[in-house]
């Protein structure tokens, strides 16, 4: 079973490690292409496929018959220049292959090699020492094609070292340099090297390419959900993979079809079948379902194309369909390089933001290694002009690319905090109403992030927190114990992060501050409004009681009584607890009753209110007052002889009517300082005030606001 312990490194010093092994290795790989001998000459097989062709400065394209030293000789056979063993039909082909190759470097050691020509003429090429310039282009293909295998996988695991997905794919990118590295050295070793290193290096590539396949396998087994028994994967991969590998390097079949290609291409089958597994298991859960859909793009874009093309051709006809296998690796390193970007735009294997940033900085000082390197290889550069050089040219070049890639790879828009912060305090203003405040508080959540979905939930959280890798972001709710679930950001375009969760709770943590101090401040205020009050009631209203009861006249007690009711009207809407809606009409009926009479008007009251409406105490206060300004104007100017005042409730409104039989109010006339207060009034009530003429005569006042 593997196991992801945790480690001591850190990922970074991983990754470091890694890539320092993976340059080893290919300083070794060089080292070892650079000891096999070259000849100044060119080997090609003739159109037919049956001859072998040599050119020179002095030859051009003649057939050979054979080559060797003065007295012994072998064919000059086509299969004398295949890239890889597997191309040959069995095991006894191979043995035969290599005796071969150890003839022509047992006679190259000699200095020279002698060739024949079909027409029985006999020349000599000397045999010269590799240079690092001559190592042809297919050689650091397969070089560069490993090496980007390996440290991707390798960061991946280091990075996201505790997920399960994370090994296997390490082990992938292990397996595709071994193969890369090995087939690099052989397959562009032009006529022949040593039979010993051809065969281990056939041995390592065959390793590296049945881990590579057994561990896709153990990768889709895990990733992105888990089946079950997925503890036993990674062993049971490296069992399978060890099994085939001791087969083929041990020749126990007749042929490498049987204990390699076909074991092979059944393991590539498993990976298959695993993958369509996956896909329908991740049916209900769109992130894996995303995740998986950029992985299976990425690893069978390029195993489709390295089997296609090359290994399923190489066992059915001996050969691939493309000129070279090695341009195949690279279709494996796409694998990769796929990954790379899923994991900048999907977080694969959830890797976060700094993925990019990390791989600048690598590609960057292996760049400037690179790029000293070559300027003191190919060119005649003195050593202290050849740093500088390269500085220069990271500098023009790569670095200004590097930040175009990040900006166009990375970039999301920026945060408008202004406008948030003006919206949190528009928000924060009225402390009192909690729902309008939750309200607001998820339309902030939307402008910040602009979530697919939100949901309330029951559940309250102390602090925001990721939740389903990054597809949601669960955000506690500002006043009372709920919270938000928001559901992928951006519209889906992206996952939320740790810059989302640290943005929520400034925000939250900002919100809930505005909201301590205002109502710390409101409450200060409503302290000192109700000692002014209490003093008020205790003080003026005692007088105002005594002159009531002290005074004979009768219009002198009814405007101390009147001006009693201002008050206690004052006193009551202060408070902050909501009062009795039908008390409140039944004591201003009593209060218009005595006007009304006094003035010889009748008074009509319907009033179809519940007992247990309750209204607010400023609301009562605005209510009664323009009540009573409505009265006081018909009793002034109306010359009227009846009042009809009614009161209902429909769906939430308040519907107050007042209407009289006098003479009749044009609303151009309504230009008094008294019109003007039940203007502001009704607006305070977020409501209505009109007035209008009865085609029978009088006018009629009429009030619609909602009662909360």
């Amino acid at each position: 079973m593997i196991q992801t312990r945790p480690m001591r490194m850190s990922p970074l010093s991983i990754l470091l490690t890694c890539s320092t092994l993976g340059l080893a290795g290919m300083l070794a790989a060089i080292w070892l292409a650079m000891q096999i001998p070259l000849l100044q000459a060119e080997f090609q097989i003739d159109p037919s496929g049956n001859r072998l062709m040599i050119h020179t400065s002095e030859l051009d394209h003649e057939p050979l018959r054979s080559l060797g030293t003065g007295t012994q000789h072998i064919p000059a056979v086509p299969a004398l220049l295949i890239e890889d063993m597997d191309a040959l039909p069995d095991y006894a082909a191979r043995r035969d292959f290599l005796d071969g190759q150890q003839f022509l470097i047992n006679s190259m050691q000699q200095g020279s090699l002698q060739l024949t020509l079909d027409d029985g003429q006999t020349l000599s090429l000397p045999v010269l020492q590799r240079a690092f310039t001559d190592l042809p282009f297919m050689f650091w293909f397969q070089m560069i094609s490993g090496y980007l295998g390996l440290i991707i996988g390798s960061a991946v695991w280091a990075f996201s070292r505790q997920k399960q997905a994370a090994l296997p794919l390490a082990i992938m990118g292990l397996g595709l340099a071994m193969a890369a590295w090995s087939a690099g050295i052989y397959s562009t070793r032009g006529l022949a090297m040593d039979a010993n290193w051809f065969r281990l290096l056939g041995s390592i590539n065959h390793l590296g390419a049945i881990l590579y396949a057994c561990m896709m396998s153990a990768l889709l087994w895990r990733y992105p959900l888990p089946m079950r028994g997925d503890k036993w994967i990674g062993m049971t991969a490296l069992f399978t993979a060890s099994m085939i590998w001791g087969a083929d390097t041990l020749a126990l079949g007749s042929t490498p079809n049987i204990t390699f290609f076909i074991p092979f291409f059944i393991v590539f089958l498993s990976s298959i079948l695993l993958a369509v597994r996956q896909w329908r298991a991740s049916a209900c859960d769109p992130v894996a379902r995303a995740a998986l859909g950029w992985l299976l793009l990425s690893v069978f874009f390029g195993t489709v194309l390295f089997s296609g093309l090359s290994m399923l051709p190489m066992m059915l006809t001996g050969h691939a369909l493309l000129g070279s296998q090695g341009l195949l690796m690279g279709a494996l390193a796409l694998v990769h390089l796929g990954l790379a970007l899923g994991i900048i735009r999907y977080r694969l294997f959830d890797i976060g933001q700094w993925w990019f940033a990390v791989w600048s900085w690598l590609v960057g000082g292996m760049l400037v290694i690179a790029l000293d390197f070559l300027l003191l290889s190919l060119w005649v550069w003195p050593q202290t002009l050849a740093l500088p050089v390269t500085m220069l040219i990271a500098g023009l070049i790569y670095f200004p690319l590097r930040q175009w890639l990040w900006q166009r790879l990375m970039r999301h828009p920026e945060p408008e905090h202004e406008l948030f912060y003006t919206q949190l305090a528009a928000m924060c203003s009225q402390p009192d109403k909690n729902l309008q405040i939750e309200t607001d508080w998820s339309s902030l959540l939307a402008s910040m992030f602009s979530p697919m979905e939100i949901i309330p939930q029951a559940h309250a959280y102390a602090l925001p927190q990721l939740l389903n890798n990054g597809s949601h972001l669960q955000v506690p709710a500002l006043i009372d114990e709920s919270s938000l679930l928001l559901g992928y950001p951006a519209k889906g375009k992206r996952l939320f992060t740790q810059v989302d969760v640290r943005m929520a709770e400034h925000y939250i943590t900002m919100g809930r501050n505005m909201l301590s101090q205002i109502r710390e401040k409101q409450a200060a205020t409503r302290l000192e409004r109700q000692r002014i009050m209490n003093d008020l009631h205790d003080e003026l209203g005692g007088k105002l009681l005594e002159l009531s009861y002290q005074s004979s006249e009768s219009p002198v007690q009814s405007l101390a009584r009147s001006a009693i009711q201002d008050m206690r009207d004052l006193v009551h809407s202060s408070h902050e607890e909501n009062l009795v809606l039908d008390h409140v009409l039944s004591d201003l009926r009593g209060m218009i009753a005595s006007q009304t009479e006094l003035a010889d008007i009748m008074l009509k009251w319907g009033s179809a209110i519940a007992d247990d409406t309750n209204i607010a105490g400023w609301q009562a206060l605005h209510l009664r007052r323009i009540i009573k300004e409505a009265v006081t104007n018909v009793i002034r100017h109306a010359q009227a002889t009846e009042i009809v005042i009614s009161i209902a409730l429909e769906d939430g409104l308040l519907l107050l009517s007042i209407a009289d039989n006098g003479g009749g109010l044009y609303q151009t006339q309504s230009k008094g300082s008294g019109l003007m207060s039940m203007r502001q009034r009704a607006e305070k009530l977020a409501g209505e005030i009109r007035w209008e003429n009865q085609p029978e005569g009088g006018c009629k006042v009429s009030l619609q606001c909602p009662l909360s």
